[in-house]
């Protein structure tokens, strides 16, 4: 199993980061939804509901990425995490 990078609070191995899974996994699903479903936010209309998918994905990315930069994982952790919670959202 992949160990944490150094300093990290917890000691266990961090392989993938769950944090990341359920990120991705929350923010894809999410996107999919208002990309497939032209209806689900009907007061937006549909372009908007595609720049809110869009902005979804961006700040799922984000949200994973500083799990790396804050030191709790590393990246190999979080890019793991975040292609098996994608995978499962689609």
């Amino acid at each position: 199993n992949h160990e944490r990078p150094d300093g990290a609070v917890k000691a266990d191995p961090g392989m993938p980061s769950s944090h990341a899974t359920s990120l991705s996994y929350l923010s894809v699903y999410g996107a999919a939804s208002l990309v497939y479903f032209k209806n689900a936010a009907p007061m937006l209309g549909y372009p908007l509901q595609l720049a809110c998918a869009a902005v979804l994905v961006v700040l799922g990315v984000f949200l994973s990425y500083l799990r790396v930069r804050l030191g709790y994982h590393t990246a190999p952790q979080v890019i793991v995490g975040y292609a098996l919670g994608s995978s499962t959202a689609l």
